[in-house]
């Protein structure tokens, strides 16, 4: 059980907090992935897919085993799983991604603008860790990347005249995954008033979207 579940370092339940957590952002994987299909758009940012699956590739490979040591293996099998979900949502920015602009120039590049990303985001995060700024599965680069998810999804939201193109349940699931992981860490690393303060932001600015999306929704068409 050890090995599948490690309890030493996360209690049982902050292992349960971030389990569930990690569950509604499968879920909202899945979504992505039904839109990308039915849609043909990537409710996601270009940037910020670009920058989760370098994230996930660093930690399920590279740092997979620093994963697997403090939490279990079936949480390092869930990032990988994160991984090759978002493989699929990147060949979605690949192909759809230039639709998420309206200057010509950055709709003309989004390919070269994605694969620029992602190399940078493989470089960023692998010396952010082995430079000693991380936490042994990645917290603190996890959570700068979701500042960067919660405020760009603000931005595409607001700038894309067609709102139908993003999803309730997205807003709500990846506020719920990312809010109660967020409770689970911090309540693991209280001392760390660094992941309080960015975490504390993350969940403001998801709170703002929610509340503009149902406010789409509402509004006289």
């Amino acid at each position: 059980m050890d090995n599948l579940l490690n309890l030493q370092n996360l209690n049982l339940s902050q292992m349960i907090l971030f389990i569930i957590g990690c569950i509604f952002w499968l879920l909202t994987y899945i979504i992505y992935i039904k839109n990308i299909k039915s849609k043909q758009f990537v409710e996601i940012p270009l940037i910020v897919v670009s920058l989760n699956i370098a994230w996930e590739f660093i930690w399920s490979f590279p740092f997979g085993s620093s994963v697997g040591d403090y939490m279990g293996t079936s949480i390092q099998i869930g990032y990988s799983l994160w991984f090759f979900f978002d493989c699929f949502i990147f060949w979605g920015i690949l192909k759809y991604g230039y639709k998420q602009f309206q200057n010509q120039f950055f709709r003309d590049n989004s390919k070269i603008i994605a694969i620029i990303t992602v190399i940078f985001g493989l470089i960023f995060f692998y010396t952010f860790k082995n430079a000693g700024y991380d936490t042994e599965i990645g917290t603190i680069s996890a959570y700068l990347d979701n500042i960067m998810i919660s405020a760009l999804y603000i931005f595409l939201f607001v700038n894309q005249d067609d709102k139908s193109l993003f999803s309730i349940q997205v807003a709500w699931y990846k506020m719920l995954g990312t809010g109660l992981i967020s409770v689970a860490l911090v309540w693991h690393w209280n001392e760390n008033y660094f992941l309080m303060f960015i975490t504390t932001v993350v969940l403001l600015l998801d709170i703002y979207y929610l509340f503009i999306v149902h406010k789409s929704r509402k509004s006289p068409i």
